[in-house]
């Protein structure tokens, strides 16, 4: 299964080493290999959760992502049920 932050974290943070280690898929660690700043990391998450998980249309935090093809995702919201096509 495809870990979308990592994959998302990955294209924002070029040219840095970022990987993702878990036992499970609910929880895990994220390491990164350069020095970054704890804000830009903070900032990245605020930006995925927005753009990524939170409706546009309910402001919900219900939903899912799908994988397509390639880079695109089918996004749902579970609550209103507005959908979009979205590329990490």
């Amino acid at each position: 299964k495809s870990n979308i932050i990592l994959e998302y974290l990955k294209k924002e943070m070029k040219g840095k080493n970022v990987a993702w280690f878990s036992p499970s898929e609910d929880d895990g660690i994220l390491i990164i290999a350069k020095k970054t700043k704890k804000q830009d990391i903070i900032t990245l998450v605020e930006k995925y959760v927005t753009n990524f998980v939170n409706c546009s249309s309910c402001n919900n935090a219900i939903s899912t992502l799908t994988k397509t093809d390639g880079k695109y995702y089918n996004y749902e919201c579970l609550t209103c049920g507005f959908t979009k096509c979205i590329s990490i």
